[in-house]
């Protein structure tokens, strides 16, 4: 007892058994010197196995079959499987037949099956748990059990699996795949699944191995159509904007303001490549790619554009009439600056998608320029004028009274006449833009900044201002019937999404994606904590975040990351850009500084206050999503599954 934890070779991560004395007479726990032996009771020695036998011509669906095996935790896999085997009786099987045994995660989904070479121990199998007998074969300890989708991620397209070793390169194991499935050619290469589990970067280095990619056992490769570009180019796919101003569709008929910007197929009677149309005035056509160099500069890319067939006939005097968007799902985020720039310091990489607009004057924005569609309301209507364009310069001034100046001199009117909001699209709504008055910090004594380009507005490249003139217009409402319409449905859907909740149960069923879809849940699993009092929040408050079973949903919009966390203790929502630092109020009432970065596929989050720092660490790993917290050299990892 005299000793101290570092001549007890302590470390983190440890375990401890805290024992009373009256324990050491039992059969359980011996103690021999300083060394404590604990013995598995025998009647704890045992493994689960269930083995669904399959259903044929046409037949129901035969009952599971369950044994138990007699078990050690030095006992290898493969003898469990083997004493599975022959008391199933499926060793009668033809010859050709193999099992493995698989683990199933709390939501029922088989995991990855595990490797016989190692013990019940080693393979982190506990007593007294449950194994899937399934046909197909068990990786050896040098393997790896990869999933592949051929196309599109999981679960638009059909998911298979295939065993790889460690030590091959990717394009041996494109190969593999590529003959797994019959498929012909060498246009293909290989993806892997990002943070969020949409198709993430391509494979570049096709002579890398396996394990040097640190790709790990159970994750997803997605077989994607179309050649890798050279070592340092990119290829980006590029999309005409198609100006339709002229239109001769009355305003007061068009949709007020709410940009449809969904993928649609025209390919049919037209015989038109996909378009992508942002409401009534935009349209998007996909006209090509292009292979450049990640070091070239913008200008040079608008320069390769205009070299595409469906801008031969686009008159631009120079580089500078042309203006170049980054698509992000679907949609226009954001305005690429900087002519002289990199593509690499715009970050771009191969698979983007850009969109490219013809302009009637030359254009060169600077870092805090920020272009906006500013729509003027209808006197005694519940309706706009088509948009027009401001290009808002932010730099020296970005509230709300430089905005209204703006706004002022482009109409010629006296800002103080006008009143502003922000359209939120995705919520159907509108959100008043007024001078709220600077708020003092009671510990530092700091004014903070009332910036529309932070919190709450994140103003940015192509976000809509409506604007009503007070002098002739008593309606301060800036709603419209389409509004009211998109509400009454988002209404209905969550009233759908609630009764969905409560015929599958807590964990059955996520939050509803863009597109309709149901996204999966990620229920928690075993939360380890090895501190006593971590971030200083009280016991009553861990006592509770314990019991609770969060569901995280994380998602990209535009330039920005939204991480919601919906559990029955709270509800919280984060929406940032990435790399720019923000406020938070943490679930246990702190005010932190934030911060989102990437690092490689993983999404970090680091919080600053008095003086200390806590990191968050997301990442995909085995199918599922890993959460470390680290803080004072203490770490937390919290395990979310797919439902």
């Amino acid at each position: 007892m005299q000793r101290t934890l570092k001549e007890l070779s302590l470390k983190d991560g440890d375990s401890l058994l805290v024992l009373e004395p009256q324990s050491l007479n039992s059969s359980v726990f011996t103690l021999n010197e300083d060394i404590v032996t604990v013995t598995t009771p025998s009647d704890c020695r045992w493994l689960q196995v269930e083995y669904q036998p399959p259903g044929g011509g046409g037949a129901e669906k035969q009952e599971k079959m369950r044994i138990r095996v007699p078990a050690s935790g030095n006992m290898l896999l493969g003898e469990v499987k083997q004493r599975a085997v022959e008391e199933l009786r499926l060793q009668e099987q033809p010859p050709d037949s193999q099992f493995c045994l698989r683990q199933v995660d709390c939501s029922g989904k088989l995991l990855p099956p595990v490797c016989e070479e190692l013990s019940v121990r080693d393979a982190g199998v506990r007593l007294m748990t449950t194994l899937t007998l399934c046909p197909g074969n068990a990786p050896k300890a040098s393997q790896l059990f990869l999933h592949f989708s051929v196309g599109s991620a999981p679960p638009a397209g059909v998911e298979m699996d295939i065993i790889m070793e460690e030590t091959c390169t990717v394009k041996e194991c494109l190969h593999s795949i590529l003959d797994l499935v019959k498929l012909d050619g060498t246009c293909w290469h290989l993806r892997r699944l990002d943070w969020c589990e949409d198709v993430g970067e391509p494979l570049m280095d096709e002579d890398a191995s396996l394990s040097e990619l640190k790709i790990s056992n159970g994750e997803t490769l997605i077989v994607t159509e179309g050649l890798l570009p050279p070592k340092g180019f990119l290829k980006l796919s590029v999309w005409l904007h198609v100006d339709q101003s002229n239109s001769t569709e009355d305003f007061m008929h068009a949709d007020n303001g709410h940009a449809q910007e969904d993928m649609l197929e025209t390919v049919g009677e037209t015989g038109h490549p996909p378009s992508l149309n942002v409401g009534n005035m935009v349209k998007l056509r996909s006209i090509g790619q292009v292979e450049i160099s990640d070091e070239a500069s913008l200008e040079d890319l608008k320069t390769q554009m205009l070299t595409l067939s469906a801008l031969q006939d686009v008159c631009v005097p120079t580089a500078a009439f042309v203006r170049v968007w980054l698509l992000e799902g679907q949609k226009l985020v954001r305005i690429l600056r900087g002519k002289h720039h990199t593509l690499r310091k715009l970050k771009l990489s191969t698979g983007t998608d850009l969109c490219v607009q013809q302009l009637v004057k030359d254009e060169d924005l600077g870092p805090k320029e920020v272009l906006l569609y500013i729509k003027m309301g209808v006197p005694g209507e519940r309706c706009y004028y088509p948009p027009e364009e401001l290009i808002w310069d932010a730099s020296h001034d970005s509230c709300p009274r430089s905005l209204r100046a703006a706004v002022a001199a482009l109409y010629g009117l006296s800002p103080d006449s006008l009143l502003l909001a922000k359209q939120q699209l995705e919520k159907w709504s509108w959100e008043e833009i007024s001078n709220w008055n600077q708020q003092v910090s009671k510990k530092k004594r700091k004014k903070k900044t009332e910036s529309l380009l932070g919190a709450p507005f994140y103003l940015k490249d192509g976000d809509t201002i409506g604007v009503k003139n007070l002098l002739i217009d008593s309606n301060r409402v800036f709603s419209t019937p389409d509004d009211e319409e998109g509400q009454r449905k988002l209404k209905d859907q969550a009233e759908q999404q609630r009764k969905g909740r409560q015929v599958s149960g807590p964990d059955g069923v996520g939050p509803l994606g863009k597109n309709g879809t149901t996204k999966s849940r990620k229920p928690e699993v075993a939360l380890s904590i090895n501190a006593s009092n971590i971030l200083g929040v009280g016991f009553a408050t861990r006592q509770v975040g314990n019991v609770t079973k969060p569901t995280v949903a994380i998602s990209k919009d535009g330039d920005k990351v939204v991480v919601k966390t919906m559990s029955t203790f709270r509800n919280t929502e984060i929406s940032a850009k990435m790399g720019e630092e923000f406020d938070e109020t943490t679930p246990d009432d702190r005010h932190v500084k934030s911060t989102f970065s990437m690092e490689g596929d993983k999404l970090v989050q680091v919080q600053k206050w008095n003086d200390k720092e806590t990191k968050f660490v997301r990442e995909i790993k085995d199918g599922k999503m890993v959460m470390t917290l680290t803080f004072e050299g203490v770490t937390a990892v919290r395990t979310y599954e797919k439902a």
